[in-house]
């Protein structure tokens, strides 16, 4: 059986979201010595998320979620190869030009408004990007939803908890709220995922 050493607050909820998404069957391990010689075995980063398939460890999120799309995905991973290497492209920019600067600006809000001011000003750019991208089509990839719409919304909802204001771009509002909808993501979200481990 597929096991997900993972919790909250981290980027484990995407992991557990593709698999949800998949309906494939896992156990979910939130608690655990990240330390412990096991663990360390398995990713030797001593970090979350940790995926183990049939003796194969992965680590990084984004790199879980590609991997159990290009396995398992169905309609999650595209059929084409010009598809897969825009759902590549765009897993990898969620965490290039995303994902950093909204964790830094949710981290400086309570310490330091200005500085969070700023960076919530560089988001601006790529979520710019983004709805332009969505202008085009319902999803990243054309009308169905794809591992490429999971990977970006898993970061674009962090702009959600930083209290980033999305009046200025409507398609990313609505295309936010289509895939915190989908069945699996409500499930993702009522997972028993403890507080990392110490």
């Amino acid at each position: 059986m597929i096991k997900l050493y993972g919790s909250r607050p981290t980027r484990s909820t995407r992991a557990a979201w593709m698999l949800e998404e998949l309906g494939l069957e896992y156990e979910l391990i939130p608690r655990f010595d990240p330390r412990s010689a096991e663990f360390l075995g398995h990713n030797p980063n001593g970090k979350l998320p940790t995926l183990v398939d049939d003796g194969l460890a992965v680590w990084e999120s984004m790199a879980v979620n590609l991997y159990l799309a290009q396995k398992y995905g169905g309609a999650l991973w595209p059929t084409t190869f010009e598809d897969q290497t825009r759902a590549n492209m765009w897993s990898y920019w969620a965490m290039t030009e995303l994902e950093q600067p909204l964790h830094a600006m949710i981290g400086l809000r309570r310490n330091d408004p200005k500085a969070a001011a700023e960076l919530e000003a560089k988001v601006q750019r790529p979520l710019r990007v983004l709805e332009a991208e969505l202008s085009k089509h319902d999803h990243l990839l054309g009308a169905e939803f794809s591992v490429a719409d999971l990977n970006v919304c898993s970061v674009v909802v962090f702009g959600r908890y930083g209290q980033c204001d999305f009046t200025p771009f409507p398609r990313i509002d609505a295309w936010q709220r289509r895939c915190a909808e989908r069945p699996a993501a409500q499930r993702v979200a009522k997972l028993p995922m403890m507080p990392p481990p110490p």
